[in-house]
């Protein structure tokens, strides 16, 4: 009799357990096809009902922040990418191996360009020296890293953290025309081809290679083929708005020559 009354109350618990568990699970997949549907504000409500039954669920209160992030960028307001932040703080506190929430942190502070908290955050999670032993999908910060080095005129740093998120397969597009941007700053114009012909031989001819190809001909004085490359990334991306830029002044320097009747 002891042991019926024992597995009735066990029975118990499993029906309660399941009934919440299928709460739990239902508010987050609402939650999840909410976000994909880019229903950010009802999402972020299912995920908060969502953490009351379970508070510990990873990767939560990551999307939280995505989903404030987002609402901050459509209504403009800075107290939701504040929101975003402070998530993603307490993501980290609890799963601080949680990579996908570091770099969507960094991402937010880059687009607000919140150069001093990426410092911060750089010291506080001790980033560039642990860097090597994380995990291969962390491209995004050494990637910001690299622009910070570059924008404060450390070449040889911005380079070197351009490379380890090469390695670390983040949007190798944008990798290859950081390092070639570089070797034009730094004249070194026989690398730039080097390193376009390897991003060209991996990708295909992109316009944005094209661009860099345009900006490495004129620095070499070879101002038709600039123009002719310049063209060429037009055609392929009509809207490139660098392009465009350099290619009226582009049209406006050869004007300028024809009519001083300087023979290039």
């Amino acid at each position: 009799m002891i042991f019926k009354k024992i597995y009735f109350f066990i029975l118990i618990l499993i029906i309660i357990f399941l009934n919440s568990y299928s709460k739990e699970n239902s508010n987050l997949e609402r939650a999840n096809l909410l976000l994909d549907m880019l229903e950010y504000r009802p999402a972020i409500d299912y995920y908060l009902k969502s953490l009351k039954e379970n508070p510990y669920q990873k990767n939560v209160r990551k999307n939280i922040a995505y989903a404030y992030f987002r609402l901050g960028e459509q209504t403009s307001l800075l107290s939701m990418s504040k929101k975003a932040i402070d998530f993603l703080e307490k993501e980290l506190s609890l799963y601080p191996e949680n990579e996908d929430a570091m770099d969507l942190l960094f991402f937010i502070l880059y687009k607000l360009k919140k150069e001093k908290e990426i410092s911060y955050y750089l010291k506080k999670y001790n980033i560039e020296i642990e860097a090597e032993i994380r995990s291969i999908n962390s491209g995004l910060r050494f990637f910001i890293i690299g622009l910070l080095f570059k924008k404060k005129g450390i070449f040889d740093k911005a380079e070197s953290y351009f490379n380890k998120a090469l390695f670390r397969g983040y949007n190798p597009i944008n990798c290859y025309v950081q390092l070639s941007d570089i070797y034009i700053i730094q004249n070194r114009l026989f690398e730039c081809k080097k390193i376009l012909q390897q991003a060209i031989e991996l990708y295909g001819i992109q316009p944005e290679f094209l661009f860099i190809e345009a900006l490495r001909n004129f620095k070499k004085g070879n101002i038709h083929f600039s123009l002719k490359c310049l063209i060429e990334a037009l055609n392929l991306k009509p809207d490139f708005k660098d392009v465009l830029f350099n290619l009226a002044f582009l049209i406006i320097i050869l004007k300028i020559l024809k009519k001083q009747r300087i023979i290039l």
